[in-house]
């Protein structure tokens, strides 16, 4: 059931965009962790995700975005 925790408090690290492949690929487990504990819709996984970003990674992000728009594309 989306949204169900049962009271338990689960953590993930914010990313900051960090060179060093081994963080990324750990961070990025860590929100699979995450996401198979606390189920939700892909548009929340989004939302949530982007709300871990931070430094670098924050930056990378918006210009992905001004980059789609620049394009004609939709948001992601």
């Amino acid at each position: 059931m989306e949204g169900r925790n049962d009271g338990i408090k689960m953590e993930v690290l914010d990313y900051v965009g960090s060179l060093k492949p081994k963080e990324l690929i750990d961070w990025l487990n860590a929100m699979v962790t995450f996401f198979e504990w606390k189920p939700m819709t892909e548009e929340k996984k989004l939302k949530f995700t982007c709300t871990k970003l931070k430094g670098h990674a924050m930056i990378w992000w918006d210009h992905v975005q001004q980059d789609r728009a620049r394009k004609g594309k939709e948001k992601i």
